[in-house]
């Protein structure tokens, strides 16, 4: 998993319009998934912010509404 989140966070730094958004999606779920909603809401919230990406941007907000404690989170 560290390994993962690595090389998805090189990803997101690398500023990649297709590839960052992408990858701060699938870091999201990851985060998600281990019990980390505060990293998950980041990550999701860097791909709904790139607004670049027609695909992960929606995807990311509505994970974004899905997290616990989350109401509306913009957007």
């Amino acid at each position: 998993m560290d390994g993962a989140k690595a090389a998805w966070q090189q990803a997101i730094d690398s500023g990649d319009d297709v590839w960052a958004p992408d990858a701060a999606f699938l870091l999201g779920d990851l985060l998600k998934e281990q019990g980390d909603i505060a990293g998950a809401k980041g990550a999701y919230q860097q791909a709904r912010d790139s607004g670049v990406d027609l695909l992960w941007a929606p995807a990311a907000a509505d994970r974004l509404r899905e997290l616990p404690g989350e109401q509306d989170p913009g957007r």
